[in-house]
């Protein structure tokens, strides 16, 4: 998926000139090697900051309106998850989590009914048939197998992706379409997108 200037890089751009000299400002290739592992993680961390940018271009792109988004996660089994609900609570009028933590949603699915009245479900992994869900978020990295069970025009973002999950996916479901990787623009020109994300989670920043 790619995101244009405009709507955020412009605006990220902007904050920098506004308060760094970039005069004498550089960021070579030689800079820093990057294992395949710690660039996954760099793309992973870039995928949570634009979330919701994701989401709106996903739902755009695929002529999904707001009020007809399923919504399916799959649990990180850590915190993350929160950050991913905070994020888009407030666009959901459907959404299923699949976890082993099912008391540890309670209160939120107790607060969101209170609040809203959104209906929450919770699955019990592993899959053992199709779930019913248009948009995906995959925050798990060993849940690859979970590809069987979603619909032939399901949409899958992952969060947490490996080469192993997408070499599953690729080899048993070619037909599902997958977003793993977020490529960014700015002033016409790729935008580094592990340089980009480190520089966001140095200690500097």
């Amino acid at each position: 998926i790619r995101l244009y200037d405009k709507n955020f890089m412009e605006r990220f751009i902007k904050k920098l000139e506004d308060n760094y000299d970039l005069s004498n400002a550089y960021f070579t290739n030689n800079l820093y090697k990057y294992t395949a592992s710690e660039e996954e993680e760099c793309k992973s961390l870039l995928k949570y900051i634009l979330l919701e940018e994701i989401i709106d271009q996903i739902l755009e792109q695929s002529n999904i309106l707001a009020k007809d988004m399923k919504l399916v996660i799959l649990d990180s089994n850590d915190r993350r998850i929160e950050y991913v609900l905070e994020v888009l609570i407030s666009k959901l009028n459907y959404l299923t989590i699949i976890t082993n933590r099912e008391a540890y949603f309670a209160d939120f699915i107790e607060a969101v009914y209170e609040s809203n009245g959104l209906v929450v479900e919770t699955i019990k992994p592993p899959l053992k048939e199709t779930i019913d869900g248009n948009i995906i978020i995959d925050m798990d990295r060993n849940c690859g197998r979970n590809y069987s069970f979603y619909h032939e025009n399901s949409i899958i973002l992952d969060l947490e992706s490996t080469l192993e999950k997408r070499q599953y996916l690729y080899a048993r479901r070619k037909r599902l379409k997958l977003i793993y990787d977020v490529k960014l623009t700015s002033r016409g020109e790729k935008v580094d997108s592990v340089k980009f994300a480190t520089f966001l989670s140095s200690q500097y920043w």
